[in-house]
């Protein structure tokens, strides 16, 4: 009963089986990787570990790797939230982590923009962050836009955070389109725009 309600808290109202497999793993997704991440940040927390690895036979569980031993999706969250670098957003700041042990020099732009790009702001921070650390820095979305974003380039890759607020309106775009939320995470959003 859990894994359904938090189905249809993070996404929609469960209507039969596969429903049920689907939006009840990419709840867990989202759930035990803003877990892993909180932990990093809040002070009060010494340590993470994830409670059951596998299932024992078919069930909902909060298990990551099912019982044919198939990697389910918050498996791969948790492996982004203990990459070697990771950018999330929590409580009005985005926090950049260096879990390497060698100081990197980073180059760190955010900031949010409408979906059209017709307003968007943008920050950029260069620094140096210290092996292991967690950097806070704070970013608030002043004029409320709906889409916020962040990159962060070290030794010449680049990590990504992308996030949509889930409540959004798109009647500014004009009334001949149509459209409806198809996929959501706290990685991507999918949204199928119809015209009428």
């Amino acid at each position: 009963v859990k894994e359904l309600n938090l189905a249809k808290i993070y996404y929609k109202n469960v209507e039969n089986e596969e429903e049920f497999a689907k939006y009840s793993s990419l709840a867990q997704k989202d759930i035990l990787k803003k877990e892993a991440l909180y932990s990093l940040v809040n002070g009060k927390t010494s340590g993470f570990l994830n409670w059951m690895y596998n299932d024992n036979w078919g069930c909902g569980t909060w298990a990551v790797v099912d019982k044919y031993f198939e990697a389910k999706p918050a498996y791969y969250a948790l492996k982004e939230a203990f990459a070697p670098f990771v950018i999330f957003y929590f409580d009005s700041s985005f926090y950049i982590k260096n879990s390497t042990l060698e100081e990197k020099e980073v180059e760190f732009i955010y900031g949010s923009s409408e979906f059209d790009l017709s307003k968007r702001n943008e920050n950029r921070v260069l620094a140096n962050l210290k092996p292991n650390e967690i950097r806070k820095i704070d970013f608030t979305n002043k004029d409320n836009l709906p889409y916020l974003f962040a990159y962060l380039n070290v030794d010449g890759s680049s990590y990504q955070y992308i996030d949509i607020k889930k409540e959004f309106d798109l009647s500014d775009y004009g009334n001949d389109i149509e459209t409806s939320i198809v996929e959501n995470s706290s990685s991507y959003l999918k949204i199928k725009i119809v015209a009428k």
